[in-house]
């Protein structure tokens, strides 16, 4: 017998693939403990349901729901089902609830494979009509003394081995689907005599987030599942997986096994890009006008003939593609009508001439799409009206910073400058926007429902992303604009913008199903697009893993905290990261926990960090000064991958933005290739260093992100191969530097840095 009871109130689930053990409640099934060898961590599980209520308009868009009943599991004797299968054995443990409308059942599959554990809610209505609202799932993990213990939570905003015994408040950690997220891994890890605890939510249908925090003797991590609908009696919905794990490992032992582990969840990325992809330099632009509080404006391109003529002078700058922003101040961000280029981009003949600049100088040329939903005036009459009732309204003149680096407990901002953001553009949208749009009635299929019929929305009428016939529409409009126009591609904006529920007939039974249609929709997407040009890009925001799936590319929405805080040792947020070393450390970490050959297109600024500040503090310059600003664009310009500035970024820091550029052309391997932050050993917390290297050649970085000279002894290990003496590179801070061969063949120097000097040295050879 595969589960049996050990004294106490507790039953132990094992399986001959694997020796981890589980322990589950024996009233009510949920886990317990995590048991492997002679390590136990002890688990404190809770299910909550959010049922029923009635649902209101949110005053951010989407939707809320009033009055909800919780739901949770009742203690009573329980029957333990298992099965044997090729590779796992599995158990189901039914259970009831408080509701006698819903029933449950726990999953569990013990594998061979790392990680060991997969967990699995199902939820399961008994009558017809029983509303679930969500699934929230509460783990508290104690490992006793938090001493010696770290978290690991790659992508979010902790730094990498963060001290448990630091974790002081609750944070959001994104998961696989996630905006501001990259793999979704929570893990404890002890230091000494290495143990690892696994906590992992890899759902690929539902996007969910946990708020990890302190508790007593560890962590608590609540898992907002996003698992909701109406499914008919005895129909059920399922939450999970979450993966868990206990191992006799390190963190760092488990990083180059994630992309495999990835892979066997289903999250592979096509791996494959245009050639240009890797060393892409982008310069988004916007024509027309941006609209702002107090009247202020933005315009740095009245028409499309000034963006033509400035085409000579972005190419001087060293950027080889153009990305254009939707026309301003309308549609911006919303949609009007893909056949409509020129209402949506600009004039379509003055849009073809840019085109054919930009391949006359070698550059690229791709689109900012939109997919979230059509603008119109009944959009925009549910969209103030809910802003003027709700509790942002009477705060629109507060100031607010860069909504891109807010945490839990200042989101508050986000939603102030978002109302604003609204109410500064309404004019413009609903001037040019119609009554009604004209898919609302061609389609009203193709649109989110609340469970009144109502359509929903966030200020648009909102797409379901899900619907097999809007995906096939919205596929052929793309495909058809790139060859009308002969661009290279695209970035798609905010595809999950939607996060809400769907409570329209067809996904009434599944209400969270449109929150990511749009990935069986950027599948159908690659193949059509590359079948029409195999050169073209795939470019979008959200920088979790689900999304690079079908993306050549992703948008750095994660690393945005990682600016203020390098700059502000920290920016008084606990956990955020302190200084170049521990800036170095968490993109190591990051990026070893994405799918192979992901790519992230770096930036300082964008049209989104611009956007959301007020007038005087939008661009980094302004926020941080321009040797900062310098500084920080090198990081993110050489450590490898695309990098992306938003028109008028470069400004003041033109010479230093020619130089990166320069030398990623002619050291090709600071753009493409690979990150070594472990073969280069700054002594100082405050420079960054790491080695690029490629096929065509390695080379090291060097940046003080400092307002002070710093002196740092720097030591390169041997490559292994016939590395010569680094060359100072002179198109970045020619130092001068006595390097020194030891006998163990490294490299060391004594370096002196300026306050925010970079440096780059040329170490020969290849990957």
């Amino acid at each position: 017998m595969s589960a049996d009871r050990p004294e106490g109130m507790s039953l132990r689930l094992t399986s001959e693939f694997s020796d981890l053990v589980l322990e589950i409640d024996a009233t009510d099934g949920s886990p317990v403990a995590l048991v492997r060898g002679s390590e136990r961590v002890v688990l404190t599980t809770r299910v909550t349901l959010v049922t029923e209520g009635v649902e209101a308009r949110a005053p951010q868009g989407g939707l809320e729901y009033l009055e909800t009943t919780e739901v949770t599991l009742v203690p009573g004797a329980v029957h333990v089902r298992e099965h044997l299968h090729l590779v796992s054995r599995t158990y189901s443990v039914p259970v009831r609830t408080t509701s006698p409308d819903w029933a449950a059942v726990w999953h569990y599959e013990l594998r061979g494979a790392t990680p060991g554990l997969a967990l699995r809610l199902e939820v399961i209505s008994e009558r017809d009509g029983a509303v679930l609202r969500n699934v929230l799932l509460d783990v508290r993990v104690d490992v006793g003394d938090v001493d010696g213990w770290l978290v690991q939570t790659p992508g979010s905003k902790l730094r990498a081995d963060l001290q448990l015994a630091d974790l002081s408040y609750v944070t959001a950690i994104q998961t696989v689907a996630g905006v501001e997220s990259s793999s979704g891994i929570v893990a404890l890890e002890r230091v000494e005599d290495p143990v690892l605890l696994l906590l992992w939510p890899l759902s690929l249908t539902n996007y969910g987030e946990i708020a990890l925090g302190p508790s007593a003797g560890g962590a608590a991590a609540v898992w907002t599942t996003d698992i909701a609908g109406v499914p008919p009696k005895e129909g059920s919905l399922t939450a999970g997986p979450l993966m868990l794990d206990l191992v006799p490992w390190s963190f760092d032992t488990l990083l180059p096994d994630v992309p495999a582990m990835l892979a066997a969840a289903g999250i592979v990325g096509p791996n494959d890009p245009p050639a240009w992809a890797a060393d892409v330099n982008l310069y988004e632009v916007q024509i027309g006008f941006g609209v702002f509080r107090g009247g202020w404006t933005y315009e740095p391109y009245p028409t499309p003939q000034h963006l033509l003529d400035d085409l000579d002078r972005i190419a001087g700058l060293g950027y080889n593609c153009l990305q254009i922003m939707p026309k301003q101040p309308y549609p911006s961000y919303n949609v009007h009508d893909y056949d409509d280029i020129s209402t949506s981009w600009c004039d379509e003949d003055m849009l073809r001439r840019i085109v054919i600049g930009c391949h006359e100088r070698g550059m690229h040329i791709i689109l900012d799409i939109l997919m979230h939903g059509v603008i119109d005036n009944e959009a925009m009459d549910a969209a103030v009206a809910a802003i003027d009732a709700g509790p942002y309204a009477a705060r629109l003149d507060e100031m607010t910073p860069d909504v891109t680096t807010l945490e839990l407990d200042d989101l508050h901002y986000y939603f102030v400058a978002w109302s604003r953001h609204v109410k500064d553009f309404e004019p413009y949208w609903r001037g040019g926007s119609p009554s009604r749009h004209p898919l609302v009635d061609e389609h009203p299929e193709w649109f989110t429902r609340d469970s009144a019929g109502t359509i929903t929305g966030v200020y648009t009428q909102a797409f379901d992303l899900a619907h097999p016939a809007w995906q096939d529409y919205f596929v052929a409009k793309a495909v058809g604009i790139m060859q009308r126009l002969g661009i290279d591609g695209y970035r798609f904006d905010a595809p999950s913008y939607n996060y809400f529920m769907n409570w329209s007939q067809r996904t009434r039974a599944n209400a969270s199903v449109s929150m990511l249609g749009c990935l069986p929709m950027f599948a159908k997407l690659r193949a059509a697009m590359r079948a029409a040009n195999p050169d073209s890009l795939l470019y979008t925001e959200p920088s979790g893993a689900l999304y690079r799936m079908s993306m050549d590319l992703a948008y750095n929405y994660d690393e945005q905290f990682l600016v203020p805080a390098v700059i502000h040792r920290g920016a008084g947020k606990a956990h955020w990261v302190r200084n170049a070393r521990e800036l170095g450390r968490w993109l190591e970490v990051r990026d070893a926990t994405l799918p192979l050959g992901s790519l992230t297109a770096h930036h300082l600024d964008s049209h989104d960090t611009f956007w959301w500040p007020e007038p005087g503090q939008k661009w980094r310059r302004e926020q941080f000064g321009l040797p900062a600003t310098a500084a920080l664009m090198t990081v993110f310009c050489l450590s490898g991958g695309p990098y992306m500035t938003y028109v008028g970024g470069e400004v003041g820091i033109e010479r230093e933005v020619r130089a990166a550029a320069a030398l990623r052309r002619q050291h090709p391997n600071f753009a493409r290739g690979r990150s070594d932050y472990r073969s280069v050993m700054a002594t100082h917390d405050d420079v960054y260093a790491v080695i690029r290297e490629s096929a065509e050649g390695r080379g090291l970085l060097l940046v003080n992100l400092s307002d002070e000279p710093v002196s740092s002894s720097v030591t390169l290990a041997s490559s292994g191969g016939a590395q010569g003496v680094p060359v100072p590179i002179a198109l970045l801070g020619d130092l001068e530097v006595d390097w020194t061969l030891d006998a163990e063949g490294h490299w060391t120097a004594q370096v002196r840095l300026d306050a925010y000097q970079a440096a780059a040295f040329d170490l020969g050879g290849g990957a």
